[in-house]
């Protein structure tokens, strides 16, 4: 079977995911984590590249770290990610979401062929898909998902881990492991969490298929890991 679980930035989703897991029998489940291969495969085409960008001749520095560890760089309208430092490349992950909206479908595109491919190798075994619904660019929200993919793949689930909008704001100012400030304020997040609901809202309807909302309450991950588990169960 296949699940597709999405939550914004900060809403506690690994947690909950690490502790559903454990209540199942070891590789169980397939985890494949959208935004982790999505980098990965950055890396690959070279739109992350460790190297000194203020040693580059004509190129348009679009944004830039405030200690220029890193920098985006765009030249004949493609966009690079240029990391000064290799032990500074983790940082380049929360950048790709400033990169032009055309440089992350084709991002999409390949790690969706990909997906699918693994995906028919093996039909009988449990996939967990994790990924955001809703990817905000400098140009707008960005579907995460494609309606070809997801005819293709026919999850029979998806699954919306939610918190309220404060307390994911107040966790993404405490972790200061991620650069996520692309929601300025409790609102913002809000408009989030909202599009993330409308845009899970169309991906259940075109392959008819269930959508279940979680929340995630503070202080109760075990039980909000239970509530997941019983969901799961349901369909695998």
């Amino acid at each position: 079977m296949i699940a597709i679980l999405f939550g914004i930035q900060g809403v506690g989703k690994s947690e909950i995911i690490s502790k559903m897991k454990q209540k199942f029998p070891e590789d169980y489940w397939t985890h494949m984590q959208l935004g982790d291969n999505a980098y990965e495969l950055a890396l690959d085409k070279g739109i992350i590249k460790v190297a000194d960008y203020e040693l580059l001749d004509k190129v348009h520095v679009v944004m830039e770290d405030d200690k220029k560890r890193l920098a985006l760089i765009r030249a004949n309208g493609s966009d690079t990610i240029y990391v000064k430092k290799e032990e500074d490349l983790a940082l380049a992950r929360d950048y790709m979401r400033n990169v032009n909206v055309e440089t992350t479908k084709i991002l999409q595109q390949e790690i969706f062929a990909h997906y699918s491919r693994l995906l028919k190798q093996d039909p009988t075994k449990h996939y967990l898909i994790e990924t955001h619904a809703a990817l905000k660019t400098k140009q707008g929200y960005l579907p995460g998902l494609s309606k070809d993919f997801l005819q293709e793949i026919q999850p029979e689930v998806f699954i919306i881990i939610e918190a309220d909008a404060d307390k994911i704001f107040a966790r993404r100012v405490n972790d200061k492991t991620r650069k996520r400030d692309h929601d300025i304020s409790v609102s913002d997040v809000q408009v989030n969490l909202d599009t993330t609901r409308y845009m899970v809202s169309n991906y259940a309807f075109s392959v008819h298929s269930p959508l279940v909302i979680i929340n995630n309450r503070e202080g109760e991950q075990e039980s909000v890991s239970q509530e997941l588990t019983d969901i799961l169960k349901r369909f695998s």
